[in-house]
């Protein structure tokens, strides 16, 4: 903050948070419950502070200053910018989009803490950053009888964020990220006798994070120079559904505990992400675009010869009011292995992967002071699928070195699984995933309160 400037007050906030629960059982020792509900309303707002034009460059005027003297001249004058490379006479008014899209929504400057003073100023405001959010777990216990008990969770969590990390512009961000997490899960204990017992348990997991627009989408964007612009960001996000499986059979026999088990987990994610789809053009001069005349422009205002610096600023202003595009993009994505470039399309990539791991595991206490544990897990990642298959490789011939291939100038390209011998496949199937286990606990009774313990895995 300079001297004389006004003092920005505090940012505002209001955070409101209550929840309630509740437990009991439901029928007397046989089936209980917990339940928790939590609100989160967080009404916060953030300091954001952007470049605007100062009053006189709103004119089109350009100032600069040299020797404690400040020089102007409209932005236009004649002969200051002249034809280009390009061949395109450059612009003499102010072009209809500036004047409609920038300058009409463009906020007085209110700060000095950011621009030159002369053509660009700051604007400080608060801009909104709210977050809501809804939070819900539960458990229900149910003890059938003395060798079965169930029991079930959910846990399912919604919330809404305005996202002013990526419109910093808008007082209310035009981009809204609302995310859904949900999981549910359940067990089954059964104990036929008193040394043994299984335990099975399965649960899925839920996850939405989306990253929306709020407002109405044009067709292309043109992305000022010399001043902050409105964003350019499209939508995007993702959808994510984890199951998870698993069984343990747990059997006292004599001196030995075993558990003999597996586990099962797949996952399948769906990614999708908007951005460049649309046309977006820069303002600014390219080296084939309208040329300034420093010295005509100068001359205009009758002031000295400009720096480096000044005639930048110059050359932005000039594409800001006249409308210069100096560079344009697009994305084209691909729907399917024959589509083609599809204008508009989002950039969709769909995959899923699973594991399913065996394990058993003896803990035998050979002597009321020494217990071995012995182990032994087999791990089987299933390859890492392409759903819709929208990836390329380099075609490996068998026996060929990789890099070797990949180097190749004459080599080739193709969909994903020709190497791995699988459709949609990014590789072959790894089957030898063994991991023995071998552990040692010894308490010595001459030494008291002491245990000594080793540990030693293979993979």
């Amino acid at each position: 903050r300079k001297a004389g400037e006004e003092k920005n007050p505090r940012p505002f906030r209001n955070r409101n948070q209550y929840g309630v629960k509740v437990s009991g059982p439901i029928w007397k020792d046989r089936v209980f419950f917990f339940a928790y509900a939590e609100r989160l309303k967080d009404i916060v707002n953030g300091s954001r502070l952007i470049t605007v034009l100062t009053p006189t460059a709103r004119q089109g005027i350009f100032r600069y200053t040299s020797g404690g003297n400040t020089y102007s001249a409209n932005i236009f004058c004649p002969g200051c910018f002249t034809t280009g490379p390009s061949g395109v006479a450059p612009p003499t008014t102010v072009n209809a989009f500036t004047t409609s899209n920038v300058l009409a929504n463009m906020p007085q400057g209110n700060s000095f803490e950011t621009g030159d003073g002369l053509n660009t100023t700051g604007y400080r405001f608060f801009q909104k950053a709210n977050t809501d959010r809804d939070s819900l777990t539960g458990r229900l216990d149910y003890d059938i009888n003395s060798q079965n008990n169930v029991n079930f969770v959910i846990d399912y969590n919604f919330e809404k964020n305005l996202r002013n990390d990526v419109d910093t512009l808008s007082v209310t961000p035009v981009v809204l990220q609302p995310a859904r997490n949900v999981i549910y899960s359940g067990g089954w204990r059964y104990s036929p006798t008193a040394s043994i017992s299984n335990e099975f348990r399965i649960g899925r997991f839920y996850s939405q994070p989306d990253f929306f627009r709020t407002d109405n989408l044009p067709a292309e964007f043109y992305v000022p120079t010399l001043v902050s612009s409105l964003t350019t960001f499209l939508q995007q996000g993702r959808t994510v559904k984890t199951i998870n499986a698993q069984d343990t059979v747990s059997w006292l026999i004599g001196n030995h505990s075993l558990r003999i088990g597996a586990q099962y987990q797949h996952v399948d994610i769906s990614a999708y992400n908007d951005a460049g789809n649309r046309p977006s053009y820069n303002m600014g001069l390219s080296v084939n675009g309208p040329q300034l005349s420093s010295s005509t422009l100068a001359a205009a205002a009758g002031g000295p010869a400009l720096t480096a610096a000044q005639q930048t600023t110059a050359r932005n202003l000039f594409a800001l009011f006249g409308g210069v595009l100096s560079s344009g993009a697009q994305t084209f994505n691909v729907t399917s292995t024959s589509s083609g470039y599809v204008a508009g399309a989002t950039n969709l990539r769909e995959f899923e992967f699973g594991m399913f791991a065996p394990y058993v595991v003896d803990q035998w206490k050979a002597t009321s002071e020494l217990t071995l544990n012995f182990g032994l897990r087999w791990d089987y990642q299933t390859p890492l699928k392409s759903k819709n298959g929208l990836y390329w490789e380099p075609v490996i011939a068998d026996g060929r070195d990789p890099v070797e291939a990949i180097l190749d100038p004459s080599g080739s390209y193709q969909f994903i699984g020709g190497n791995a011998g699988k459709k949609n496949r990014f590789y072959k199937a790894d089957t030898n995933n063994w991991a023995p286990s071998f552990g040692v606990a010894w308490a010595p009774k001459e030494i008291k309160n002491k245990l000594i313990t080793r540990t030693f895995l293979l993979f």
